[in-house]
């Protein structure tokens, strides 16, 4: 098993409050976060890479639906506050490094 999985969270808006026609539109778009999966002292760790988001688990599944769940709480909290400006808190450089390095990269051609 590769010691750190990297994917790609699409997560769906909902509406909790009338908006005008084109936010309302924006807002039910769906969203997508880069998110990395590392095994660290016992613990798979999942990390938000654009909310600095991170949630733990026993298997990377669980790690991943700790997140999803996580992420879901503060896009509520967020758009249920008018708190967009807010939401995200990128990680570190170095987190995102981690992330390209296990994105497979496309072979040059000779």
């Amino acid at each position: 098993m590769p010691k750190h999985l990297a994917f790609a969270q699409h997560h769906m808006t909902e509406n909790r409050v009338v908006l005008p026609e084109e936010i309302r539109r924006q807002a039910e778009s769906a969203i997508i976060f880069n998110c990395l999966i590392k095994f660290e002292d016992g613990l798979f760790v999942a990390h938000c890479l654009e909310l600095g988001i991170v949630a733990t688990g026993t298997t990377p599944d669980k790690a991943r639906s700790e997140l999803n769940d996580l992420i879901a709480a503060q896009m509520d909290y967020a758009f249920s506050n008018d708190n967009l400006e807010n939401l995200y808190h990128p990680v570190p450089a170095h987190v995102w490094q981690e992330y390209f390095a296990c994105i497979p990269q496309p072979e040059e051609k000779k």
